[in-house]
């Protein structure tokens, strides 16, 4: 007769006796690390990445050894064009060469996430772009951003100009922002650099309905700290190829009649 599947058989039982008796001896046995990490479900979308020559976990270790530089950074040659397959892969080597060059996050950020970094050389297409941004390779990649920033004590200003953005949102959104950031102890500046660092999905990505609205690319506002101790401000313009011809003109006319 067939037995059940939720039948015990002996060999069931057996499993079931020498793991209560493991079990036992494990108050004074010490656990294989490698038994005990395959016990332990995966945490961190690097958990389920293969060991290669990549920046490791102890690796980043190492970031209170590596000191912020405002040098240049030296990548290894590489092949934009090479099959998208070997990409991502490519991503994370390369990453570990910048992780071991610099302390700083801003630096890491330029050479590797930055329009003219590694990963938009390698994915100049938005829709690689996404599809990486969905990778265990990308979410490593962030996990190494994390923890550059989390030893990382430099200013921004220190490795480039900083610029500021102002975005309008409803007060329950603000207040809910600011308690988020008191719960994670950060700062509301760091809480919202990290929501920025996150990818963006499209499927949660709202249609803009008729003209962008907001404000286009204008003078931009570089504040500085002197040597004297005083603060410099400076009006930076920006570009805009969809910048209007001045109005100035027949104002000026008008007054003059």
């Amino acid at each position: 007769m067939t037995s059940s599947p939720y039948r015990r058989t002996d060999s069931t039982d057996t499993r079931q006796a020498s793991t209560s008796r493991a079990n036992e001896k494990s108050v004074v046995t010490s656990v294989d690390p490698a038994v005990e990490s395959d016990a332990q479900p995966a945490v961190y979308a690097s958990d389920l990445a293969r060991s290669t020559g990549t920046a490791t976990s102890a690796t980043k270790a190492q970031a209170k050894s590596v000191t912020p530089t405002t040098g240049p950074v030296k990548l290894s040659p590489f092949d934009p064009e090479m099959p998208y397959e070997d990409r991502p892969q490519m991503v994370l080597k390369l990453a570990g060469e910048v992780f071991a060059q610099t302390g700083s996050w801003v630096v890491f950020y330029r050479e590797m996430m930055g329009c003219d970094g590694v990963v938009w050389k390698l994915f100049p297409d938005p829709a690689q772009r996404r599809h990486f941004e969905s990778s265990p390779e990308f979410a490593e990649l962030l996990e190494i951003m994390t923890s550059i920033r989390s030893q990382d004590s430099s200013k921004t200003k220190e490795h480039e100009p900083e610029r500021m953005i102002t975005v309008r949102l409803p007060r329950s959104m603000h207040s809910t922002a600011v308690q988020e950031a008191s719960e994670l102890g950060l700062s509301i500046n760091s809480y919202c650099l990290t929501k920025l660092l996150q990818p963006i999905n499209k499927r949660f990505t709202p249609l803009e309905a008729g003209p962008r609205r907001g404000r286009r690319p204008g003078p931009q506002i570089q504040v500085e700290k002197t040597a004297d101790g005083e603060i410099s401000m400076q009006r930076i313009r920006v570009s805009s190829k969809s910048s209007k011809p001045s109005n100035s003109s027949p104002k000026t006319n008008r007054k003059s009649r």
